[in-house]
This record gives C-alpha cells, structure tokens and sequence, in this order.
C-alpha cells in the first residue's frame, strides 16, 4: 500500500495519464475499436475524477485549510545551466485538487452528453479523442510546480483548443443574422463574414493567444532573473533558490520573506521587477482568458461543437488564465493586482453591453463568458483571493450548464441559432427550461443560488478596496463598472430566456419539430442544475465561520463565501491589509452596501427585461427611436468597434508595412545587397581567374617546360658507349679547369 508521500506522486499522475491515455488510444486505435470511442474517453475522464475525489479527501484529511499554505511540491531536476536547475513536478494544495475535480467532473458530463449531441458526425472518434487532450492539458496546468511547466502544458490547452474549434474545418463562412433590418438599424455585424469559418476562427484564436504568451514568456524570464539575483543574496542563502526558481513554492518562500528588497537590476528595484513581472505573466491571462483588449477571438471560437464550447467556456481554456492569475496571486504587487482589476472591469463591462444586442444564443453566452471572466479579474485584482477563485468555481458550472442547454435547445431546433425565430420553448422542453433558468438565476447572482455567493464577494471585495483610504482614487473604476455589469448580466440573460422559452412561437415550424433531448442530455443538465443551489457552495450546513490567517483573522462573511469554501481556498501568501482593523470595518460596510446595490440591480434588470420581452410596454423598435439609443445600440452592435479596428486598421496597417518590407527586401536588401554583393563576387572571381590564368598556370607550365628540356638533355645523354661517356667526363673536367683557372 502506497505512502502519504508516494500518493502524492502517483494521484496526480494518474489523473494526468488517464485521459493521455484515452486519447493515445483514440489515436493509434479508433478506427479498430470506432464506436467504442466515446466509451473510452469518458472511463478514462470518469477515472481522473475518482482519482481527483480522492486526491482532495486525502490532502484535505492531512492539513485541512493549512494545505494551501503549505503546498505539497513534488519536483525532479530537468536541466542544468551552472548552478541553476530547472525542475519539474506535481504541485498539491486545495486550488489544484479542488481545481482537477472540476475539470475532470465537468468533462465526464459533457462527454456523457456528447454521444448524444455527436451523434452521427462524421468525425465522431475524432472529436472525443480532442477532448480527453484538452483536459490533460489543463490538468497539467493545474497541477503544474513551477511556472516553465505550466508554460508547457499552456501552449497544449492552446494547441487543444485549436482542434475543438476548427473542428468542423471543412464548414464554409456562415454570416450572422442579427436583424438589423427588422430593427431598421443599418449596422454591419462587426464581424467578417471570411472570419466566421471554423477554420479562420481557430486561426484567429491561435494568433490572439500567441501575442499573450509572448508576454508570459516575458513574465517568466524577468521572475526567473530576479529570483536569482535574490539567490545571491548573503541572508537568503538557505532558501537554496537557485534550485527551482520557479518553482511556485520557491516564490512563494522568497515572497513571503520580502526576498526582493535588496535587489536592484538594471536601475530597477525588486519591487519594481516584480510588479512588471506580474504583470507581463498577466498578459498571458489575457490572452487566455479572453481579456480586453484581447477578447475577440472567443465569441469566433463559437464555430466548433457547442458541446467543446461548454468545456473551453467552463473548466479548460479560458479558466487557465483566471487559474493563472489565482497561482501567482501571491507573487503580485499593488501595481500588478491594479492592472488585474481594471483589466478585469473594462472586459466585463464591454462583453456585457455587446451581449446585450446578440441574436445569436451562443453569442449571447459567449460575451456573457467574457464578462464574468473579467469578474473573477475584479475580484482577484482587488487583493481577495477567494471570491476570485469563487466565481471561477461556480461559474465553471452553471456555465457549462449553460452552454449545454443552448446545444439542446439548438438540436431541437435544427441547429437553428436565432433567437428571434424561437419563443414559447419551454412547453416542448420542460426540463432545458428548468436548467437553463437555473443557470440564469445563479448568473444573475439571485440569492440562494450559486452565482450570489461569489458575486456578492467580488463586488464586496473591490468596494472594500475602492473604499480603503490606502487605494481609493482610480480603484472606483473597475468597482463602478462590476456594479454596472452585474444589471447588464441580469437583462441579457432574462433576455435570453424570454426569447427563447416564453411568449408565443415566432416560427411556427421551428416550434412545431421542436422536442426535449433524451437522457443522455437532461441528466447532466439536472446534475448541474442542483449544483447551482446555493447551499452547496454557503458552507452553512458545513460552519466554520472564522478562518486564521498569518498576520490576519478574518470572518469568512466578510468576502461573502462562508464556511468550507472559504477555509479551502485561503491563498498560500496572503495580502496582509496595512491596517487589519480598518481593513476589516470597511469590509463590513463594503458587504452590506455591496449586497444591496447588487440586489437593486438585479431588480433593475430584470424589471426592464420583463417589460421589454414579456409585457412589451417597451419594445426594442421603438427604443431605437431615441438617437442616443439608437448610437449605443450602434455602438454595442459594431462590438465597440474592435474587429473593425482590428481588421479594417491593425491587420491592414500591418499588410502594408510588410509589404514596405517585401519592396524593402526585394529593392534594397536583394538588388543592392545581395545581388550588388553577388557582382562583388563575381568581379573578384573575374580577376582571381585571369590571375590564375596568366601567372598562375604561366609559371606552373614554365616549371613543366624546363622539367621537359632538362628530361630531354638526360635522354640525350643516354647513348649506352662507354667511350661517349670518357670524353664527356674528361671534356667536363676540362671545362670545369679552365673556369677555374680563368677565375685567378
């Protein structure tokens, strides 16, 4: 029976290797075994979730809430420079095993649904085989031990997202109906139809994503630079931070100890290094996580099987970044956690006003993804750790539940995508209904349900901070903005609901084919519909109000996360305020102001949703006869003009100026470079051959000539008579005598 320690070693292991596994197999044998595919890949993905199970329990069972203070770190040395070694291995606390069970749970259920909704695709092996990759992918950036690993397994997830949304490469450009004709509204879709292929939408992820890992890259070098500057350090020499620097425990160490405080580089100080570190490694998160003002590719990304959209909306893909943002939320500075929440407020409140105009039901939960994402950057951004990692918990579910039903509700509807050709669904799909609706409320932070627990936190949280005499000042911003965003959630997604479930049918023949999915597609939909009750995530029927934190006690109220959750997710360095009482009195008052704002706005939106969608005392025809309406409305729906920007000025900025290079190249480089060093060449060739040719040879054949002559002479003298030779030997001596002789 295995050890503690070699458990540690062996649960992560296999909760990687278990779908690596199901996709080899897939690979090197899906056309032996074809339909048993999908089986496969979901034992494998079901056993990585029993493995996930038991990896919490054990690790929750040995440290409890101290766990993510005090990391297991498993490393093997994997390349020597000098003194430094570079380690890889498994890193063990209550994110990471908290973390691959939402991973591996989320990707057992959409599998589950995924025979049903893949039925019949020409590609079917193919698609379970991309799955089981992409969730080994994201596991290896979850349990990744230092940050060159999770780089690794962060250019996979990329990799794995590219195969799920070129996916259909074969399908040609759709253009999107928004009825802008209906609306009397001559607006463009802000799209490119050529860019709306599945093959130009993973195309355009890639590349989006590239130019955040850039910054990644940036990020690593200048944490790994500055970590061994500090290894030099005299008073440092026992933390042996040479060897792993990156690893995250080693950061962590060095963090907590105030390690960069005597190290200057390059007239930087170490602060100053560590805040530019964060965040060049946030622009990574980003990329990612679909960040302003890289978000454009995701609602593209909607090109591939709706049931992939689900998981890279969920649990993989554009989790990473926020899961990015949560690993190194110790390591970052005011500055860096600064540009995390303004980051984050911009990107939930541009997706949320561009959400609010979609025809498109995916759309629509597209830029709805974009938004909450830039929550959980709110809620990290403002120095509390657990409401940020709360949502991404929470919201991994009811949007996977999301995305889940809107595949339901479009295969009962033909793939039909137009909002505004459904309506009254709710009588022909009852239990998509009930899910979808769930999903909705939890979003919608309506409490007693999942998504108010950690809503209410963030904007607690980033009030907190904005209120705080410490911050203050441009920290309103992204606390104005969350407030905003949270009506704007609420009205785009009642939006959602009325357009589609409620009302009469504006497409009769939709309406009438129209019919609920079969069990494979609801019981995962009711599984993560009862995990959007608020109970299971309140820790109430749990307790443990109070958590202790180094130089910190905190009530767990206080974030709006109680009891267990709380405790699980207490960051391994955490923030400690400048003024703990003070910090905690704002947090008070910050809670109870924040809960009611939310509440007001919650009532807001969905008062103007239900008069607008179900009542039509104001419909949108007659709001875009207000002109400034009318201009937002433009506005919203040119989606603030970003791919126009991108497109019609960046991407053609960028044409011509290589083709400036290309002129460049072929005028200057090629003619008076190459081709001008060429003539060079050839003119010093020129005279090295008429060298060769008139001295050269010359004197090689003047050689060859008096070797001849004398050969000759040699010959000559070869007559075979003795008597030849006598007087040729006297007449010699003769001459010779008389030279010498004539010389006196």
């Amino acid at each position: 029976m295995p050890n503690a320690d070699q458990l540690y070693w062996l649960l992560p292991a296999g909760i990687l290797g278990l779908p690596l596994l199901g996709f080899a197999i897939i690979l090197f044998f899906g056309k032996y075994i074809d339909r048993f595919c999908d089986r496969i890949a979901i034992i494998s993905m079901a056993g990585a979730l029993a493995f996930s199970i038991a990896l919490f329990a054990m690790n929750v069972k040995e440290h409890g809430a101290a766990a993510q203070a005090h990391p297991v770190i498993h490393s093997i040395s994997w390349l020597h420079v000098g003194s430094v070694d570079l380690q890889v291995g498994f890193l063990v606390d209550n994110l990471s095993s908290f973390m691959s069970i939402i991973v591996t749970f989320l990707g057992t259920l959409v599998l589950v649904y995924s025979m049903f909704y893949m039925e019949g695709d020409s590609m079917y092996r193919r698609y379970f085989g991309y799955m089981c990759f992409f969730c080994f992918a994201m596991l290896g950036i979850v349990f990744a031990s230092s940050l060159l690993m999770s780089y690794i397994f962060w250019e996979l997830v990329g990799l794995g997202s590219y195969f799920l949304i070129g996916f259909w490469f074969y399908k040609p450009a759709v253009a999107q109906d928004h009825h802008y004709q209906e609306l009397k509204a001559p607006y463009a879709t802000g799209i490119d139809e050529r860019y709306l292929s599945p093959a130009h939408a993973q195309k355009k992820a890639f590349v989006m994503n590239r130019i955040g890992d850039f910054g990644f890259a940036i990020g690593i070098a200048i944490f790994a630079t500055v970590m061994l500057a500090a290894a030099s350090q005299p008073n440092l020499q026992s933390l042996n931070l040479a060897s792993g620097p990156l690893n995250f425990d080693k950061l962590y160490a060095a963090t907590g100890q105030d390690a960069f405080a005597h190290v200057t580089l390059l007239g930087f100080s170490g602060y100053q290094l560590l805040t530019l570190a964060g965040m060049f490694t946030f622009m990574g998160a980003i990329g990612k996580s679909a960040q302003f003002p890289l978000h454009t590719w995701l609602p593209d990304a909607m090109q591939g099987p709706t049931t992939g959209s689900s998981i890279i909306h969920a649990a993989t893909m554009v989790a990473a970044g926020v899961y990015l943002v949560a690993r190194i939320h110790p390591l970052l500075t005011d500055g860096s956690l600064f540009c995390v929440a303004v980051i984050g407020g911009i990107t939930a409140f541009l997706a949320a006003t561009m959400a609010l105009v979609q025809w498109d039901l995916k759309a629509v939960l597209a830029y709805s993804t974009i938004s909450q994402l830039g929550y959980m950057m709110v809620g990290l951004g403002s120095g509390s750790y657990t409401p940020g990692v709360a949502h991404l918990y929470t919201h991994a579910i009811f949007k996977c539940m999301l995305f889940l039903c809107a595949g339901s509700v479009i295969h009962a509807c033909h793939h039909l995508q137009d909002m505004n050709r459904m309506g009254g669904l709710r009588k022909k799909m009852p239990l998509t209904f009930i899910a979808m609706l769930t999903g909705t409320l939890a979003i919608s932070g309506v409490p007693l349900f999942s998504g108010f627990f950690s809503k209410d936190a963030i904007l607690a949280a980033s009030l907190a901070r904005a209120m705080d005499p410490a911050y203050g000042g441009w920290h309103w911003l992204p606390t104005i903005l969350a407030f905003i965003t949270a009506g704007l959630t609420t009205f785009y997604m009642f939006r959602l609901i009325f357009m589609t479930f409620c009302g009469e049918p504006r497409d009769h023949h939709v309406y009438e084919h129209a019919h609920e999915s079969p069990a494979l597609a609801t019981v995962p939909l009711l599984i993560l519909a009862t995990l959007c009750l608020g109970f299971f995530w309140s820790g109430k029927l749990i307790g443990g109000d109070f958590i202790s934190v180094p130089g910190l006690t905190m009530h767990a109220g206080e974030h709006g996360v109680t009891g267990w959750l709380n405790a699980l997710m207490v960051s391994p360095v955490p923030h400690v305020p400048h003024n703990p009482e003070l910090h905690e009195q704002i947090h008070e008052h910050a809670h109870l102001i924040a809960t009611g704002v939310s509440l007001l706005m919650l009532a807001i939106g969905l008062s103007v949703a239900f008069l607008m969608y179900i009542r039509r005392a104001v419909t949108p025809e007659r709001l875009m006869q207000i002109a400034p309406l009318r201009l937002a409305y433009g506005l919203f729906a040119e989606l603030w003009f970003f791919d126009r920007l991108y497109q019609d000025g960046i991407v053609v900025a960028a044409k011509k100026f290589n083709a400036v290079c290309r002129a460049f190249d072929a005028q200057i480089l090629d003619r008076w470079g190459v081709d001008g060093w060429a003539f060079v060449v050839k003119g010093f060739a020129f005279v090295s051959r008429m060298l060769d040719d008139w001295f050269v040879d010359q004197v090689v054949d003047l050689f060859g000539h008096v070797t001849r002559l004398l050969g000759w002479f040699a010959r000559a003298m070869q007559v075979g008579k003795i008597q030849f030779y006598v007087c040729v030997t006297f007449g010699v001596a003769a001459v010779v005598m008389l030279g010498l002789l004539l010389m006196q």
